[in-house]
C-alpha cells in the first residue's frame, strides 16, 4: 500500500533541483514541484492511514516543497 506513493516521491524528490539549477528551466522544475507536492501529500495521507505520528511527520514537509514552489514560481515569473 505505501510502496506506491514512496515510489513516486523517492523519483520525484530530487528532480525539480536538478531542472532548476542544473538545466536552469525554472517553468519545468515548477511542474515537476507540482507533482512532488502531489506525491508528498499522496504519501503523507498513505502513512496517516496506518500512523497518525507518521502521517504527521510529512506536515512540515508538504510546507516546505508549497514554500519551494513558491519560490520557483517567483522566479519563473520575474523572468
Amino acid at each position: 500500500a505505501l510502496s506506491t506513493p514512496l515510489l513516486l516521491l523517492a523519483m520525484s524528490d530530487l528532480v525539480p533541483g536538478h531542472l532548476f539549477f542544473g538545466l536552469r528551466q525554472p517553468g519545468l522544475a515548477l511542474i515537476e514541484i507540482a507533482a512532488l507536492f502531489a506525491a508528498v501529500v499522496l504519501t503523507g495521507l498513505a502513512f496517516l492511514r496506518i500512523d497518525r505520528p507518521a502521517g504527521l511527520m510529512f506536515v512540515p514537509y508538504t510546507a516546505w516543497v508549497a514554500f519551494a514552489a513558491l519560490l520557483n514560481f517567483e522566479i519563473w515569473r520575474l523572468n
